[in-house]
């Protein structure tokens, strides 16, 4: 079908050939000029046919392409658009195919397709292609040694696809005009080409996501024009090149994550004057930060988070008055934020969490402009936090949990409208929540367990629209519970150990996205709700430890979510709610020290799935039901119920959960992953 190129070329210049000795023969002037005009004519006739010869060999190439890198399980209309026509420039018009003005592809974007197959040696009869970007498929297999006949590229792109084996020199050398190189998120593996290094117009270099092993070359400090280098994410190791530093036109160095380097930050770069952006994060750095690193003056990016650093932060970093965003957590640092900080006025983001850190937050952290991200847990901070936090209409994210932070809320952290965690739990702050959190529509998760707070909570928060986790646990609030509930995200409200009073409103059966619902050891009162068991995702229930009153609502077996229930401690009456045996999931039913009475429901027998059963202390009576699920269950789950008899008992296993079959095992597991999982989600 198609005709092949050099053959075709060959055919064309002997044709012109024979017509040249033709002129060359010819009598008069008059013969030769009306001669050479229909040479000039048919020169013109080959140059166009020659090139019809290049587009048809164009078209071969990518319909070779097509079919490689479709492979098996790609759908039909994957390039779809990608056939043979007799037009000699249908090629061009081709999806993602781009062609200069002979008609050579000069230019393929196949990004974001269901391809599953491999990219061909055909590639390398393209060599007009100036760029490639075959970017989120599925290709798969070695890159074709073929890649080196493309010597007009400047853009190569393979992210994001699943290529393997090494990356061999011999591909590289030839590519002398390559500009941007980019493998990220791929499988390739062997050590680090140091070929790159002789491309001089090469200005990106990425090759993060990969396996890539041994150490960074040292020759990586001869690049002429390079900008960008970014090895992160591979198996590298040994020492981090200080020649590196001599890399004059780099504006952007990230190194870190799965790497595990054997050094320290090189001093060396601080000389990096050009540097926008350092990232070295998560490869195993040690010793101190280099006050060095307080020459890059434009830096606007400093990640070293989740390595081995140690001593203080220095005070130098003070002059990188660029800085938006410093991430130093998950290291061993000491001492306190530097009070020369506070020139510091375009920081976005501050990042301290999970170090030694001690000491009052300056009140200049307040007073940062632009300032959106604020997380300084797991330190040891002290004092009162600055009372402008916020105030700069800006916060979205902030977490200081597990200092010993003491003092009010700031009372302006949702100035902003944009606040999206606030995160103060295992700390020491007294007083109230300010008003202005229940109006902060943008939260997404309170969490504020384990202070000494106070006063009622704001009845905005149990409305707010996009809040997932209210935890206001181990507390000292006071007050009813709204009598106006509802939020379509609140997957889990932890009240436990307040000193809430008033009834349990049945408004919580607007919470429809509830799993977990904790509000024992207060001074609740009242019936239970049925409303609550209506909700359909609820998972885990504990209202014990109040003084409720009344019967188990019946509602209670339509809640087939359910894996664990605790109504225990309180003062209710009446009989276990015939059809328990519905809630076929759950793992724990607590409902000791009540007042309850009838027969234990025999249908308990039945219940493959309940690990824990506690029935003590109530007014149950009759004789036991035995066999089933009640063989895993000794007398304590059934003691203080005097008028209970237990002498047809027969021997019986320790009280939690003792197997007594595979379905029971397999049930009982299942039950406390999805309980995991939804805490899990929620807990992000």
């Amino acid at each position: 079908m198609f005709v092949n190129h050099r053959r075709c070329c060959v055919m064309l210049f002997s044709h012109v050939q024979l017509r040249y000795n033709y002129v060359e023969l010819s009598d008069g002037v008059v013969g030769r000029k009306r001669d050479m005009r229909r040479i000039l004519v048919f020169v013109f006739l080959v140059w166009f046919r020659m090139e019809t010869c290049s587009s048809f060999s164009d078209i071969e190439a990518l319909l070779k392409l097509k079919h490689s890198m479709k492979g098996q399980k790609a759908k039909d209309e994957a390039l779809q658009d990608w056939n043979f026509s007799a037009p000699h420039s249908a090629h061009c018009s081709f999806s993602g195919v781009t062609c200069d003005q002979d008609l050579r592809v000069v230019s393929i974007n196949v990004s974001f397709l269901p391809l599953f197959g491999y990219l061909p040696p055909e590639i390398g009869h393209l060599d007009k292609l100036q760029s490639l970007v075959i970017v989120h498929n599925n290709l798969t297999g070695h890159l074709p040694k073929d890649l080196s006949a493309l010597t007009s590229l400047k853009l190569l792109n393979i992210s994001h696809n699943s290529f393997t084996g090494n990356l061999p020199g011999e591909i590289i050398l030839p590519l002398t005009q390559l500009e941007i190189f980019d493998s990220y998120d791929n499988s390739i593996t062997g050590p680090l080409p140091e070929e790159f290094v002789k491309l001089e117009k090469l200005r990106y270099l990425k090759l993060d996501g990969n396996y890539f092993s041994g150490s960074i070359p040292e020759s990586y400090s001869e690049f002429k024009s390079l900008e960008v280098l970014s090895l992160s994410t591979n198996s590298l190791s040994g020492k981090i090149p200080k020649g590196l530093s001599r890399l004059k036109t780099l504006t952007y160095l990230k190194l870190g994550y799965s790497n595990a380097y054997e050094c320290e930050i090189p001093p060396d770069f601080g000389s990096m004057t050009s540097l926008k952006y350092l990232d070295l994060s998560s490869c195993n750095l040690s010793g101190e930060i280099p006050p060095s690193l307080g020459n890059l003056r434009n830096l606007d990016t400093l990640f070293l988070h989740m390595n081995n650093l140690i001593g203080t932060i220095p005070s130098e970093l003070s002059a990188l008055k660029s800085l938006s965003f410093l991430d130093l957590s998950f290291n061993g640092l000491t001492g306190g934020i530097p009070p020369s900080f506070s020139p510091l006025r375009n920081l976005t983001l501050l990042n301290l969490f999970h170090n030694k850190l001690y000491g009052p937050v300056p009140s200049f952290v307040g007073e940062f402009p632009k300032l959106e991200t604020l997380q300084l847990w797991e330190n040891n901070f002290s004092g009162a936090l600055p009372q402008n936090l916020g105030q700069n209409g800006r916060l979205m994210f902030f977490d200081v949990t597990s200092n010993h932070f003491t003092g009010l809320i700031p009372p302006g952290l949702c100035k902003s409208g944009r606040l999206q965690t606030l995160i103060i739990t295992d700390n020491f702050f007294h007083g109230p929540i300010p008003d202005d959190i229940g109006n902060c529509t943008s939260l997404v998760k309170i969490r504020a367990s384990n202070n000494y707070l106070n006063g009622a909570i704001p009845s905005g928060i149990f409305k707010l629209p996009s809040v997932k986790i209210i935890e206001l646990a181990n507390n000292r609030f006071n007050g009813e519970l709204p009598p106006k509930i509802s939020g379509d995200s609140l997957g889990i409200l932890t009240l436990s150990n307040n000193l809430l009073t008033g009834r349990i409103p049945p408004a919580l059966k607007n919470l429809r996205a509830l799993q977990t619902l904790s509000l024992d050891v207060n001074e609740l009162v009242g019936e239970i709700p049925g409303e609550v068991f209506v909700l359909p995702m609820l998972t885990t229930i504990n209202i014990s430890g109040n003084n409720l009153t009344g019967a188990i609502p019946t509602t209670l077996i339509n809640c087939v979510s359910l894996s664990s229930v605790d109504l225990s401690r309180n003062m209710l009456i009446g009989e276990i709610p015939k059809g328990i045996k519905e809630l076929t999931i759950l793992s724990i039913l607590n409902v000791s020290r009540n007042h309850l009475t009838g027969r234990v429901p025999e249908e308990i027998g039945l219940m493959s799935s309940l690990a824990t059963l506690d029935l003590s202390f109530n007014n149950f009576n009759g004789k036991l039901p035995t066999g089933g699920q009640f063989s895993a269950f000794n007398d304590n789950a059934f003691a203080g119920n005097p008028n209970l008899s237990l002498n047809q008992r027969s021997s019986l296993n320790p009280v939690s959960a003792a197997a007594t079959s595979p379905i029971f095992t397999f049930l009982n597991i299942i039950s406390v992953i999805i309980n995991y999982l939804h805490l899990y989600y929620y807990k992000l």
